[in-house]
């Protein structure tokens, strides 16, 4: 045989239940967006099926070349399965790689019926895991060829809630592209500013969120209470949306700080809300691999998180960020006080931070995925 004959390309289908909400870009569909353009079109031909109907997220997925197909089906529709098996079959996959439950579930029959071998991608520690789901996961369990984690706890909740066979569970965290996330010019901040009705000289104090039990936000909120007594000129901007948004609303308002709490909605563009803060609170009751937290290190934010999930194996106490327990408003409270009063620390935390956040490249993380399609090529469903 000659040498010169061309690698046969690995063909990838990527699946997800949906890449986001009302519009706005949820953390599994950034993930795809920064991920699947950068894989290797030398060596993967990479194909993005999403189930739900996401027409507003059609350009975002456009701009970056991906080949985008929408399934347009409701929740757990049984024709999920035949349009699964079809377009394998049509695209000659050679790789299923699943995100989320419905996809999981469908994708690993579709797997089994075709012989193609499947990946499970999972994005978080399962906080609201459906009955429902359990019971498919062990159905399913010898359909699954390898796991992905991105964190040690989402793998920890892989083995005990999901029946993942622990040898073939792969800690993957995410990465970001690191080019991407360049502070704007003070210039630029002070527009903003004027946008949000924030004074010049007040200190900042963000989150990028969604408004779900979850996220912590209520804790949050009761910091920037106690926070308010002893720096009344600082302002707490909450960029995001949720089912509790109105409710974390009608909070502010009881406590007469509508001056000082602002909510931005859903914001698209991270760089400039990340370059308004002074610090970056993440009050998270669980969290899987947030990457909005390396994104605000990447932007040298100094960053008061939650010591909860992937979050404890990102930051280091006192050297890259501060943690506080979680549920603990007061403490969070203190910690926000100090930094804001402390500017050299501040400064600290955010250059170490911004040091520490290239160990998040998601150039190296592509390359770990690439490394998973080679390995999981090599399987044969049972």
């Amino acid at each position: 045989m000659k040498e010169s004959h061309k690698k046969k390309k690995i063909n990838v289908l990527v699946a997800a239940d949906h890449a986001g909400y009302n519009g706005s870009i949820a953390g599994v569909g950034r993930y795809l967006l920064n991920t699947l353009p950068r894989v290797d079109r030398k060596r993967f031909k990479m194909t993005l099926v999403i189930l739900r109907n996401t027409a507003s997220l059609k350009p975002v997925f456009k701009k970056v070349d991906l080949k985008l197909i929408q399934l347009n089906r409701k929740k757990f529709h049984p024709l999920t399965l035949f349009d699964f098996v079809k377009l394998i079959k049509e695209e000659k996959i050679d790789i299923l790689h699943l995100h989320q439950y419905e996809s999981s579930n469908f994708g690993r029959i579709a797997g089994k019926i075709t012989s193609v071998p499947v990946i499970l991608h999972s994005h978080g520690p399962d906080l609201n895991y459906p009955p429902y789901q359990w019971i498919a996961d062990r159905l399913l369990a010898k359909y699954s060829h390898i796991a992905i984690a991105v964190s040690m706890t989402t793998k920890e909740a892989c083995m005990k809630s999901r029946a993942f066979n622990p040898n073939r569970i792969h800690v993957l965290p995410n990465g970001i592209p690191m080019e991407d996330f360049i502070p704007l010019s003070p210039e630029k901040c002070q527009s903003l500013k004027q946008l949000w009705d924030i004074p010049l000289y007040s200190p900042v104090v963000g989150t990028i969120t969604r408004f779900y039990k979850e996220k912590g936000n209520d804790y949050l909120l009761q910091a920037a209470s106690e926070v308010l007594k002893e720096i009344p000129n600082a302002r707490f901007l909450f960029a995001g949306d949720g089912p509790l948004l109105e409710r974390s609303i009608e909070f502010v308002r009881r406590i007469g700080a509508e001056r000082n709490v602002i909510f931005t909605g859903f914001q698209s563009d991270v760089v400039s809300v990340l370059s308004l803060f002074d610090i970056m609170v993440i009050p998270s009751t669980a969290e899987g691999y947030p990457q909005v937290l390396l994104e605000a290190m990447a932007m040298g934010r100094a960053v008061v998180a939650t010591s909860v999930g992937g979050i404890k194996e990102i930051l280091i106490n006192g050297a890259t960020g501060l943690l506080v327990p979680p549920r603990d408003a007061h403490s969070l409270s203190r910690k926000i006080i100090y930094l804001l009063k402390n500017e050299q620390k501040r400064i600290y935390l955010g250059t170490s931070a911004k040091n520490e956040s290239q160990r998040f490249s998601i150039s190296s993380q592509v390359k770990n995925l690439e490394r998973v399609y080679e390995k999981v090529k090599a399987y044969k469903s049972s």
